[in-house]
């Protein structure tokens, strides 16, 4: 199972679960305030910097097998600038 974690949460680690924290992730409709995780986001966005951009791309590919991701920005951090992936509408 994966799951995205609230960004500025912290977790313990399980080893049953796949988890990520995106600098944002957007929900349609409700979900727990004392759950952590975010099951069914819908958009992630991610921040590229030069510390991390292996790190990122990895969380951004991670992210196309969640179903319900129906966009994911990657959003430049040295240049003016961001990526879009979207899902077509049957799903790929």
């Amino acid at each position: 199972m994966l799951c995205l974690y609230r960004s500025g949460r912290h977790s313990r680690v399980n080893a049953q679960k796949n988890l990520r924290i995106p600098d944002v992730s957007v929900v349609c409709g409700g979900f727990e305030a004392e759950s952590q995780a975010l099951t069914e986001p819908v958009v992630v966005i991610e921040i590229l910097s030069p510390g991390n951009m292996r790190q990122t791309w990895a969380n951004v590919w991670t992210y196309t097998t969640i179903p319900s991701v129906r966009e994911i920005v990657v959003l430049q951090s040295l240049s003016i600038g961001a990526k879009l992936s979207g899902r077509q509408a049957d799903g790929g």
